[in-house]
């Protein structure tokens, strides 16, 4: 990255997911994962040094990283390497990073009660299934190896990373991290600050043209008020502790700060979801809007069945024919009204509330009187999402001196931009989805009038490769043709000039940070380009493939170096885009 100018590196989380190759499927906000150990660097690993290169060696020959069997090697050496060390003298060598990291306290106790109970979550425990500040004491005076094992592993991975972003600091290259949102329910986090987090909801995305039936991420959403009686003490210790890795920091799903769609703990897709906090309409205003409490009893009921027991989304899971399972659930989704409250005097609509069977069996009247209603609803939340973030993300400005960046992609609400701004927090401008929508044709919006407090990128892990993009959509194709000032067709495919030519567009952006994706970088040398450019992607949202979080560079990091197709057209545009930043006195 020195060698060619770029002066920043961002990684996805790195945060401990157990057996989840998610990196957003935390089980700790503090503990790192072991399969980013190197383990040449733990003492005593000399002894293993022939077969740790042997295993190496095999795995490197993969396309794709097998996760599973990188992540359990790396533990299986990690553990035959701390037995052969001196435990006595390890307790009293580590005790002093133990007092620093007070949050390893609770994550040791339970990785060792996970592993004694064949890796069920805390829910399934005999014991320790709520622990208090006392069974944590007691679990910590018997100075069990197993405790021992735990912290051992996270003191080297946390003094690894600091080693490395150190490191890099001194060859004047800055890291940038990345800070899930949330985090897994079977998470030390989770179990042991109970209070923090509302285990009757799980967080998601609506509905969109992505996802037919919105995302369900399965995390557990925050009890916001209870952080907030803290003084968010749990979040700015999340945050000061990520400093001591990163120069930046990116926040995973900023949206959430405002208002996160909030789905029963009982369903299996966020069709029942709704946002939260959002201004309810309540039954006085549907009786002012001229419903009887009758009719909006039938509103707010399942298929309009007042009265009627329907069983939860998931308890239809066992049902093997999707299509069998897809017709009872819509049976569920036939609704106006979502109740939010046990008095039954206030409610959200659903989603899709005018697309159901019940909708249709309105009077007219009725239609008109609802799409009023909800109309003068939803012109309310902006207010208060306006309020709820500029609360919640104001504890960031004194919580960590890292440059924080927000990732602000889906339905942004109108009043996100503005609080960010306000705030000083770098938005994100991701090129193919930063369009004039409201504009004959969706025309690109050119980087270079893209706010300063902003991060652009052409693309990023949840999206499909610059190459993939291009043939997804003979439309867009097009579209971004004629963004580029070029006349005729598009060609079909995206050849390493006009790779560099999207590069040059994106590095000419007004935007303080500019990033370029490994996979879309590794493309400029058509030797390193797999030929299907669908294997240039990361992850899809959404979904749970086997192709997810699996991408692998296709050449060893050292090889970059020498990559002149690679190295030299990035120190061209590196040193132009610098060139007109200290023309600009931005620099």
């Amino acid at each position: 990255a020195a060698s060619v100018g770029l002066d920043l590196v961002q990684i996805l989380p790195v945060q401990d997911t157990g057996g989840e190759a998610s990196p957003y499927s935390a089980r700790t906000a503090f503990g790192l994962h072991p399969i980013h150990l190197r383990l040449e660097a733990l003492e005593g690993s000399e002894s293993f040094a022939t077969e740790i290169e042997t295993v190496r060696r095999a795995l490197a020959r993969h396309r794709e990283l097998e996760y599973a069997d990188v992540a359990g090697i790396k533990r299986e050496f990690a553990r035959r390497i701390f037995d052969r060390l001196d435990h006595p003298r390890l307790w009293n060598e580590i005790e002093p990073w133990v007092r620093d990291n007070p949050w390893i306290r609770a994550h040791a106790v339970y990785a060792v009660m996970r592993e004694r109970h064949a890796g069920r979550s805390w829910r399934h425990w005999p014991q320790l299934r709520d622990p208090q500040p006392a069974d944590l004491d007691r679990f910590w005076e018997s100075r069990s190896t197993e405790l021992l094992y735990h912290v051992w592993l996270q003191s080297k991975a946390d003094a690894q990373l600091r080693e490395a972003s150190e490191a890099m600091a001194r060859h004047g290259v800055r890291l940038k991290g990345d800070l899930p949102i949330l985090l897994d329910e079977d998470s030390s986090d989770v179990w042991i600050h109970r209070h923090l987090f509302d285990l009757a909801g799980r967080a998601g995305a609506p509905p969109d043209m992505y996802a037919e039936h919105g995302q369900f991420w399965g995390f557990p959403t925050y009890r916001w008020d209870a952080l907030a009686a803290e003084d968010y003490g749990w979040w700015k210790h999340r945050l000061h502790f990520a400093s001591r890795y990163y120069h930046a920091l990116r926040i995973d799903h900023v949206l959430g700060f405002f208002r996160i769609w909030r789905i029963p703990a009982t369903s299996s897709t966020a069709m029942l979801g709704r946002f939260d906090p959002s201004v309810p309409v309540t039954r006085d205003e549907l009786r002012a809007h001229g419903f009887t409490d009758a009719r909006i009893d039938v509103l707010a009921a399942t298929e309009g069945r007042v009265g009627a027991q329907y069983p939860f989304e998931l308890e239809y899971a066992s049902i093997e024919d999707p299509q069998e399972r897809l017709v009872l659930m819509r049976r569920l989704w036939n609704r106006i009204l979502l109740p939010v409250n046990e008095a039954n005097d206030a409610f959200r609509p659903f989603w899709h509330w005018h697309d159901t069977d019940l909708y249709r069996s309105l009077t007219e009247h009725e239609r008109t009187a609802l799409h009023a209603l909800f109309g003068e609803n939803a012109a309310q939340q902006e207010v208060l999402w306006a309020a709820t973030g500029r609360e919640r993300l104001a504890m960031v400005e004194h919580a960590t001196d890292a440059l924080v960046c927000a990732e602000d992609l889906g339905a942004v609400p109108a009043c996100v931009p503005g609080v960010l701004e306000e705030l000083g927090l770098l938005g994100l401008r991701v090129e193919r989805w930063t369009r004039a929508w409201d504009q004959p044709d969706q025309p690109f919006e050119p980087p270079s009038s893209y706010p300063r407090l902003s991060v652009c990128s052409p693309s990023v892990h949840d999206a499909s490769s610059l190459r993939a993009w291009w043939e997804e959509s003979e439309d867009d194709r097009a579209a971004y043709w004629r963004a580029l000032g070029k006349d005729g067709k598009a060609p079909d495919s995206m050849s390493v000039e006009l790779l560099t030519e999207v590069f040059a567009r994106n590095l000419a952006t007004n935007s303080a940070i500019c990033m370029l994706s490994m996979p879309d970088l590794l493309a400029l040398d058509p030797a390193l380009r797999p030929t299907d450019p669908v294997h240039e992607r990361i992850n899809v949202p959404g979904t749970a493939s086997e192709g997810n979080w699996r991408w692998r560079m296709t050449c060893e990091v050292e090889a970059l170096a020498s990559n002149e197709a690679i190295n030299e057209p990035l120190r061209v545009l590196v040193a132009d885009r610098r060139a007109r930043a200290y023309a600009r006195g931005l620099a």
